[in-house]
């Protein structure tokens, strides 16, 4: 695989310099049109913009007790749009379709840095967010990004994972952790980048989600094996097997874990033993290919036709479900804010499990799960990114 710092030069790309003549022209022609509107810097439009620049309507959002601090308008090629959002710090990460990464500042939404994260067309495996970096998996290499500089500040290679990582590599303050395709989880030194031992299943089975800790490590399994075992060496400490595929993450919550089957049950189990939190799983009705997202007192649970399910972390009961296809883009208190098909802002109430009101959001396509704090941050295809609050 093409080591990416030989491909893209990312001192080229960084702190918000364009990518070429024609972008840098587009958006001067934006600045000029929106600088009567307010103030304009990187793209991120403070004061009031005129209607149709707005990805969401402020009269809207003002009758449901919310504002938009900022809308940051990317400067995207002609066929590229938004693909996915992270919230991580004090930043805003938005990866295009193109391998194109923005980072904006979300204090007053404008962009931090750019840069070409990696080549179009390759997948780039879920980050993780450590120590003031963030680490993302493509193929067989790790990339790991300084935001303060906005560079890449490493790129390391890995021959020994069998052609490349399952799932998003994992780090504690020794080792990360790499799930290779050659079906064994492999620890490399974190200082210096040299495997020191590799970990399988009992059953040889593909090794698909990493939950971390400096004591322990836990993996899950497609055979629907969970293991637990010591983050210093090949030794297990626990295991549970789950009857069907195991295709979803696994979804830490302090001593819980949150294991979702495509059997269509969704788990607790406890790091400790492995045993059952619950009375019994939570019984969603379709396959459960995606992880949980854990909220304060809730976790939220997204099962194919079944829509979203909000689910009470102790009694693993169910406080709501939403049909269509949805996703939780922030809480606060006992609210939850909710994008379901076919674009439309739902606040759910966790206590009584009743809707509370419905926005528009019809030129919303994409949006981060920020479970950090309340703010909600959407976009759509023309590379709009709207920061939302409450009054």
């Amino acid at each position: 695989m093409t080591n990416p710092a030989s491909s893209f030069d990312y001192a080229a790309t960084s702190r918000g310099r364009l990518r070429d003549n024609q972008m840098l022209q587009k958006f001067m022609l934006v600045v000029l049109f929106v600088g009567t509107c307010g103030g304009v810097d990187g793209g991120a439009i403070s004061g009031q913009a005129s209607a149709e620049d707005m990805l969401v309507s402020t009269s809207l959002l003002k009758e449901a007790g919310l504002q938009a601090e900022w809308q940051s308008n990317l400067p995207l090629k002609k066929t590229e749009r938004p693909e996915r959002m992270f919230v991580f710090g004090r930043y805003l990460y938005v990866l295009t379709n193109r391998n194109y990464l923005f980072c904006i500042d979300r204090a007053n939404g404008k962009i931090h840095f750019q840069l070409q994260l990696a080549g179009v067309g390759l997948k780039v495996l879920e980050p993780q967010y450590y120590d003031g970096a963030i680490m993302f998996t493509v193929g067989a290499e790790l990339l790991i990004l300084d935001p303060a500089s906005g560079t890449v500040k490493t790129t390391k290679s890995f021959a020994t994972i069998g052609g490349g990582a399952v799932c998003g590599a994992r780090r504690n303050s020794k080792h990360i952790f790499v799930a290779g395709l050659d079906k064994r989880l492999h620890a490399i030194v974190a200082d210096g980048y040299w495997e020191e031992f590799a970990i399988t299943a009992d059953n040889d089975s593909l090794i698909n989600s990493i939950v971390v800790d400096d004591d322990f490590v836990v993996f899950s399994t497609v055979a629907g094996n969970v293991v637990k075992v010591w983050a210093h060496g090949a030794k297990k400490l626990w295991q549970r097997d789950i009857p069907g595929t195991i295709s979803a993450p696994v979804a830490r919550d302090g001593r819980w874990l949150y294991v979702g089957s495509e059997n269509t049950k969704l788990y607790k189990l406890g790091i400790d033993t492995g045993r059952s939190g619950w009375g019994a799983p939570f019984q969603a009705g379709a396959q459960l290919t995606e992880a949980v997202v854990v909220g304060k007192r809730s976790i939220y649970q997204y099962a194919g036709d079944n829509g979203l399910y909000a689910i009470d972390k102790d009694s693993g009961k169910m406080l709501w479900q939403l049909s269509k296809k949805t996703g939780l883009l922030a809480e606060k208190a006992e609210k939850a804010y909710v994008l379901a098909a076919p674009g439309v802002l739902v606040v759910m109430d966790n206590e009584t499990g009743r809707k509370l009101y419905s926005v528009n959001f019809a030129g919303v396509r994409r949006y981060a799960t920020n479970t950090a704090d309340s703010t909600i941050y959407v976009a759509d295809d023309r590379g709009r990114v709207l920061s939302i609050n409450e009054k």
